[in-house]
C-alpha cells in the first residue's frame, strides 16, 4: 500500500472530489442526464489522479502528464495504476465522445477511483457533503420580485 502525503489543514484534499462524485451518483436528480454522468466520471478521475500524482510525486504537466502519473503508480502498485489508466480512458470518453455513457460505466468508474484511493491510503468519507435537496432548482430560481 502506498502512503499518501499528509493533508495540510489549509489545503484542499482532492479525495473530496470522489466524495462529491459519489454523492452525485446517489442523488441522481436526473438519472438519464449525460452531463451528470460525465461530471461524475470526471470528478472521480481527478480525485484519483491528483491523489496519485501527489503520492508518487509525479507531474501532470505536458502532453503525457496524466500518463506519467499512471506509469509511476503502476511501478508502486500495478493494480491501482491499471485502474487509474482505465479511469483515464473513461474520463476521455466522458469529455470528448458523444457516445452515450451508461449508468454501469459510471458505477465502474467510481469503483475504479475507490480502488486507487484506497491503495493510496486515502480514507473516503461517504457521508453526503450536502443536503439531499441540494440540486433542487427551486433553491436557485426564485419568482421575480413584484
Amino acid at each position: 500500500m502506498l502512503l499518501s502525503p499528509k493533508a495540510e489543514p489549509n489545503f484542499f484534499d482532492p479525495a473530496d472530489f470522489y466524495a462529491f462524485a459519489s454523492w452525485l451518483n446517489l442523488a441522481k436528480p436526473s438519472s438519464s442526464s449525460q452531463a451528470l454522468r460525465r461530471t461524475i466520471v470526471g470528478r472521480a478521475y481527478y480525485a484519483a489522479l491528483i491523489c496519485a500524482r501527489d503520492a508518487t510525486r509525479s507531474s501532470t504537466s505536458g502532453g503525457s502528464g496524466h500518463k506519467n502519473v499512471v506509469t509511476a503508480l503502476k511501478q508502486k502498485n500495478h493494480t491501482a495504476g491499471s485502474k487509474l489508466d482505465e479511469l483515464r480512458l473513461k474520463r476521455q470518453k466522458a469529455d470528448y465522445d458523444s457516445e452515450i455513457l451508461t449508468p454501469r460505466e459510471v458505477d465502474i468508474a467510481l469503483r475504479s477511483a475507490l480502488v486507487v484511493l484506497q491503495a493510496l491510503g486515502k480514507f473516503v468519507d461517504n457521508t453526503p457533503p450536502y443536503k439531499s435537496d441540494y440540486l433542487d432548482a427551486s433553491h436557485f430560481l426564485s419568482a421575480p420580485a413584484t
